[in-house]
């Protein structure tokens, strides 16, 4: 049973942050190079808070049959307002958004209201 709640888990490299002392997991990487083919950037939010003397710790483990390798790891800092949040498209930009709504309705292409299951 072990076995099956490790291939569920998935297998890429984890990132936690330290808060207070607690690992905390932030980030699931390479979530779509599940073949060395697709090989490619990935960009993950992670949500960080820096230690009074402005570091930042992060760890990076490999948990659950991992076949992946690091060739790069780079921590990008964005600067936002108070009522900005930073996010990643789907192109791995960074984008910052704000005056962010909840759905009150949702039309797929078909053109019918998905709302629900959102």
């Amino acid at each position: 049973m072990a076995a099956l709640a490790v291939a569920i888990f998935g297998s890429c490299p984890t990132v936690y942050a330290d808060s207070g002392g607690t690992a905390l997991l932030q980030a699931e990487g390479f979530s779509y190079s599940i073949a060395p083919i697709f090989e490619s950037r990935d960009v993950d939010r992670l949500r960080l808070v820096q230690a009074a003397d402005g570091s930042v710790r992060l760890e990076i483990r490999n948990e659950a049959l991992e076949t992946h390798y690091l060739n790069h790891l780079e921590l990008l800092e964005v600067m936002h307002g108070s009522a900005e949040t930073a996010l990643v498209d789907e192109l791995n930009r960074l984008v910052v958004v704000t005056d962010q709504h909840s759905l009150t309705r949702t039309i797929d292409r078909r053109g019918q209201d998905v709302s629900g299951r959102l």
